[in-house]
């Protein structure tokens, strides 16, 4: 089994998490998030002072989040090789995966759009921001399912030698209930539930920073492992 193309397809997340900071931390100033109560002057400022590193953080996150195809790819892989010919959970892995990385680009889009003509109204440009923040806070309905499908077919490998700890299982469970308050932010502007709170922003950064890891290791294990004929489940 040639698993050259695996390893470089999984070697391109650490890449794109390095440029993602290098594209929000550095250029666009994006973490910590603007806070949903700033006022439209204030956000009008902000746009205006970080025009340019804005601009370009943009382009270098749309790449970014292309580099994070191929371990959608990896996990199909790996799943099948769980599953065997049944592949449900491989095709909507596949699914989920592409439609999460789609989501990339709108935020992307309205926050350069923010930035290319500074000039604007000041309420365009809160609109812009808003967009932009909840188009990128609350997609997390397929990145759920799609860490459900791992933890799924995980615990589905009944093989005396499972391609993945049971463990991490639990650790795509626990991942995915932790995404949840992402999806609310559309309904507080301050606290812990806002787009810049503890529970919707910083807690699910962490977990996902974490998760990254830990599916990096876990993969790599598993794609250097010899293939094996997947147990068919009793029906």
């Amino acid at each position: 089994m040639d698993i050259r193309n695996q390893l470089i397809s999984l070697w391109c997340v650490p890449i794109a998490l390095v440029l993602f900071g290098l594209a929000l931390i550095n250029l666009a100033h994006f973490i910590p998030p603007l806070a949903p109560t700033l006022t439209p002057q204030e956000v009008a400022d902000f746009f205006r002072q970080h025009s340019l590193g804005i601009r370009i953080g943009m382009v270098l996150f749309l790449f970014c989040g292309t580099l994070l195809a191929p371990i959608t790819a990896v996990f199909a892989v790996l799943i099948k090789r769980i599953e065997g010919r049944a592949s449900v959970l491989t095709y909507t892995q596949i699914i989920t995966g592409t439609v999460a990385l789609v989501l990339f680009i709108p935020p992307a889009i309205c926050w350069s759009a923010a930035a290319y003509r500074p000039e604007r109204a000041l309420e365009d440009i809160l609109l812009l921001n808003d967009l932009g923040w909840l188009f990128f806070i609350m997609i997390v309905p397929p990145g759920m399912l799609q860490v459900l499908v791992i933890a799924l077919a995980i615990l589905q490998d009944k093989r005396a030698q499972p391609l993945f700890p049971r463990w991490v299982a639990y650790l795509n469970i626990w991942a995915a209930i932790l995404f949840i308050p992402g999806g609310l932010v559309t309904l507080f502007k301050t606290g812990p539930f806002a787009w810049n709170g503890l529970i919707a922003f910083w807690i699910p950064v962490a977990v996902f920073g974490a998760w990254w890891i830990v599916m990096f290791i876990t993969c790599l294990k598993a794609i250097k492992r010899p293939e094996e004929t997947p147990v068919r489940l009793a029906t």
